[in-house]
Formats: structure tokens, sequence, C-alpha cells
């Protein structure tokens, strides 16, 4: 809806052309990139990581609802980083590194006797 209601406030004619919605996105992403902290866009990072599972509703985790950084549906129990967020590099870089940390590895088992006889 804010992105509806800028691209309005935006247009120059009766028509909402492509120009006047990026120009839209290019402001709300403007004014999240004034608040959002890095430690926010790594909890954004990991809530999209873990596929909107409920992570926590700590201080940083309202304040990002209220603001509408995070968005939740479904009374809650599913969440997503808002879209506009994600193209920011603060957002992106998180991924990337919440992408590039090396997976935990469990202890490899050996293979034993078994159907191939070895």
């Amino acid at each position: 809806m804010r992105l509806l209601r800028m691209a309005c406030e935006l247009t120059e004619s009766e028509n909402i052309e492509a120009p006047t919605v990026e120009s839209a996105i290019d402001k709300l992403a403007a004014d999240f990139r004034y608040w959002l902290q890095p430690d926010d866009y790594t909890l954004l990072a990991k809530v999209d990581a873990s596929k909107g599972a409920h992570v926590g509703n700590d201080e940083r985790a309202r304040k990002l609802l209220w603001r509408l950084a995070l968005l939740h549906y479904n009374d809650g129990s599913w969440r997503a980083t808002h879209p506009v967020v994600r193209r920011l590099e603060g957002y992106q870089q998180a991924w990337r590194t919440l992408n590039s940390a090396p997976a935990k590895h469990t202890k490899a088992r050996r293979p034993g006797p078994g159907k191939n006889g070895l």
C-alpha cells in the first residue's frame, strides 16, 4: 500500500507508468536505508533463510515488524523481509555473508561392512 500511495503521489498523469513505480521503489528504499542498522539486515536475512519460520520476537524483530521492514502473515506465524529491503546493499551483503558461512559438517561415517561386502 505504501508503494501504491507513493506512486500515486509521484505520477504526473492519470496512469502510473513503470518509471513512476521505480521512483516510488527508490523512495521507499531510501526510507528503509535511513533507519536500518547492520544487525537489522542480519536478522532479516536469517528470517528469509529460515523460509519464513518464526525466529523470535525480541525488541529488534518487533521494531522491524512495526516499521514494516519485516512483514508477517497468517497471524505472525510466517514472516518475510519486505521486497524493497531485499534490494538494499546492506541486506544483500547480509544474505551473502549468511549463505557463504561454512556449513556445519557432521562427522563422516566410515563405510562399514554392509551389502557391498566391504
